[in-house]
């Protein structure tokens, strides 16, 4: 038995180990606790199901969207010629100089006429306007409209003039009375280049008036720019014959300038190239009288691939044979009197439009004549191309001016 004082530890003893044992009771439990999940006893709301779905769809629509580039529809598979002439000998002023024909310049790319579809999902860069062919159908344009009569008609015969000056070649003119409403005077301007034979005449024309209101970048701003070309191809230069450059008033209405200088002329002339629209079409075609007088046309065709140049014509129509044309540009005041013609312009035949020879490209079949026929829209889009039909008709033009060519015989 204990004595009451020494009883007093042993009671602090015990309660220090009940104090113990309820700690570690404690400790067990908290962590027995954190082992387990509590029970969740709410519930989210869904994600609306409709909601979701519009969602995903716009997500999926944007990232399998892809641009489908157009395409133009298909051209010409083939590149249709007429049989050549019997020989290619140039019966008509061949050359005495013993030169060679001038060789196409490097900036005159020669390439062969497309014959499959081409995209148009990344439009070609037109070419820089600094100088050449395109420089000068700019400035054309920029007098505005050259109808017969009119101020712009009058500033682009004042700019012309002053380009065939600066060339060196002196200009005359020829005028005459036009067939538009009120009968405004025409004036035709003229150069004459000598030649070795100068009893026959190499008339190379194009026009440079307009119809009412259209600045006319192809029709014929590529025309007159084509001749300036050949005259500066043929600056200092002596042609086979006497060469006569000529740029018409007034063909719009009534072809009134062709008209009154082939009367004065054709007697004497041995050839008659034209010309006109030989821009943005898809192909470069030669067209010439049916028979024997379409002998220039069969020998162009023929000899036009040895000077670097892309010329083709057209296999025919239920209006026209193959490689012939109608009377709707200047050609058809001299081919009225036996003068046999050599036509250059950029077309494709096998555009089928409500009037045939309305068409000139697959992809843009309706400009001549409309508001399109401007540089703004026409160059960004096919200027590369225009650049060189525009080119190709001057290469050729003074290659037969100094080479000579074969005429066969005059048209009935």
């Amino acid at each position: 038995m204990y004595c009451h004082k020494n009883s007093q530890p042993d009671r602090r003893y015990a309660l220090h180990v009940k104090a113990a044992a309820v700690c570690l009771f404690l400790f067990l439990s908290i962590v027995s606790g954190c082992s387990q999940t509590p029970e969740i006893t709410g519930t989210l709301s869904p994600v609306s199901s409709t909601r979701l779905s519009v969602s995903t769809t716009r997500r999926t629509t944007a990232e399998v969207r892809e641009p489908t580039p157009t395409t133009r529809p298909p051209l010409e598979t083939t590149q249709p010629t007429l049989s050549p002439a019997p020989t290619t000998t140039r019966t008509v002023g061949t050359s005495t100089s013993g030169t060679t024909p001038e060789s196409t310049p490097s900036a005159t790319p020669t390439a062969p006429i497309a014959t499959t579809p081409m995209t148009t999902a990344t439009p070609p860069t037109a070419p820089s306007l600094s100088s050449g062919v395109l420089a000068d159908v700019q400035t054309l344009c920029s007098f505005g409209s050259r109808r017969v009569g009119t101020a712009g008609n009058e500033a682009a015969r004042v700019w012309i003039t002053h380009s065939l000056e600066a060339m060196g070649y002196a200009v005359s003119t020829d005028t005459f009375t036009s067939t538009y409403p009120g009968n405004p005077q025409g004036t035709s301007l003229i150069v004459t280049i000598p030649g070795a034979d100068s009893s026959r005449l190499l008339l190379i024309g194009a026009h440079y008036d307009t119809v009412e209101g259209v600045t006319g970048c192809e029709d014929n701003a590529t025309g007159v720019a084509a001749l300036l070309e050949t005259a500066r191809r043929l600056s200092g230069q002596t042609p086979v014959m006497e060469v006569r450059l000529v740029f018409f008033d007034s063909e719009e209405y009534g072809h009134s300038g062709s008209e009154h200088y082939a009367a004065q002329v054709a007697e004497r002339t041995a050839l008659m190239i034209n010309l006109d629209c030989v821009g943005y079409g898809d192909f470069l075609y030669a067209y010439g009288p049916e028979g024997a007088g379409g002998a220039v046309r069969d020998f162009a065709l023929s000899h036009a691939s040895s000077i670097g140049v892309a010329l083709t014509t057209h296999t025919g129509n239920a209006s026209w044979p193959a490689g012939t044309t109608g009377p709707w540009s200047d050609h058809a005041a001299f081919e009225r009197r036996g003068v046999p013609f050599l036509y250059l312009e950029a077309a494709n035949f096998a555009v089928e439009t409500d009037a045939a020879w309305w068409g000139y490209t697959a992809e843009d079949p309706d400009v001549l004549h409309s508001a399109l026929d401007r540089p703004d829209y026409l160059l960004p889009k096919y200027g590369a191309r225009m650049e060189r039909h525009m080119n190709d008709a001057a290469i050729l033009s003074a290659d037969l001016a100094l080479h000579g060519f074969t005429t066969g015989s005059p048209s009935p």
